[in-house]
């Protein structure tokens, strides 16, 4: 079975990036030289009460940009070097993109199934140059910033995290229970009926979106990409009969207005969540505040927050 497609920072604080309850999608190559195919407006659109609770990229960026500081002045103290990371400073995440499969012809005929980092998000290549940056430092930098009980990194953490004492679990909780719920609401029910119907006609018989993303058939570890450009830019295992698959996927869920009936369930679910929690998802919100603003007086500080 495919891998889930979002990863999480790797970051020790709360509110994280979410994506957690989208269908699965395995990570393909980056294909870092073409740029992906812009988000439709359908895309655009899915935006979900709880994602104001979770930190936006951009967000993220800045906390992890604060962090970078600390441990730089932290280190700097005991005679070592952390380097910062360029971080894009109007970073652009699209969450949901692939929460309801793959809901886009340009991905589909693209890639198949397979999810390319840089069309879910653009946080994978930062990564990279985050254990770039770790894997230069020497054994007594390393053990100097990454100590889990005494490491510049954790006094960072405790800094940033000081008076947010929000239970983010929970929202993964609420999020993941809304998103089951929503599966089985009879409009979702019917739309799949409906888009399985669409898909018969097609000669794709699935009996649901899941079982055609999860067909075997596409994630066979030894598939290669052919020799052609256009084939290396879809992905390994991404073969023809995949990408027309998926593209009759895209198409019944457009005939059948499955992604959005689907979202809709999921909306009406988490706004009532945000009603009989309130009081969580408004400590939730200060948390979030909270730790932005001593991220923000960090950077203006220039490092040490003041302290």
């Amino acid at each position: 079975m495919p891998l889930p497609h979002t990863r999480r920072p790797a970051l020790a604080l709360p509110l994280l990036l979410a994506g957690a309850c989208a269908l699965p999608a395995a990570p393909a190559p980056s294909h870092e030289g073409r740029p992906p195919p812009a988000p439709t407006q359908q895309v655009r659109r899915l935006v979900l009460p709880f994602d104001a609770y979770q930190l936006s990229l951009a967000e993220y960026y800045t906390l992890s940009a604060a962090r970078d500081r600390l441990i730089r002045t932290c280190l700097g103290r005991l005679g070592g070097e952390w380097p910062v990371i360029d971080r894009p400073a109007k970073a652009v995440e699209w969450k949901n993109r692939r929460r309801y499969g793959v809901i886009e012809t340009a991905v589909a005929a693209r890639f198949g199934y397979h999810a390319p980092q840089n069309v879910l998000s653009p946080y994978p290549a930062v990564v990279q140059r985050e254990e770039q940056r770790e894997a230069a430092l020497s054994p007594q930098a390393r053990k100097a910033a990454l100590d889990s009980h005494h490491g510049c990194a954790l006094t960072a953490d405790r800094q940033l995290l000081r008076g947010t004492d929000a239970d983010e679990r929970k929202l993964d909780t609420l999020d993941a229970t809304a998103f089951k719920q929503s599966r089985s609401a009879p409009s979702v029910k019917k739309a799949q009926q409906a888009w399985r119907t669409c898909m018969r006609e097609e000669h794709h018989p699935y009996t649901s979106p899941e079982a055609a993303l999860n067909d075997a058939r596409w994630w066979k570890e030894d598939a290669a990409a052919g020799s052609s450009e256009e084939k290396a830019d879809t992905s390994a295992g991404a073969s023809d009969e995949e990408i027309a698959t998926a593209k009759a996927d895209v198409r019944c869920k457009q005939r059948t207005d499955f992604a959005q009936t689907w979202f809709t369930a999921e909306k009406t679910l988490q706004e009532k969540a945000l009603r009989q929690h309130a009081h969580y998802f408004s400590a939730l919100k200060t948390a979030k505040l909270r730790q932005l603003r001593t991220a923000r007086a960090v950077l203006n500080a220039g490092g040490d927050g003041g302290r």
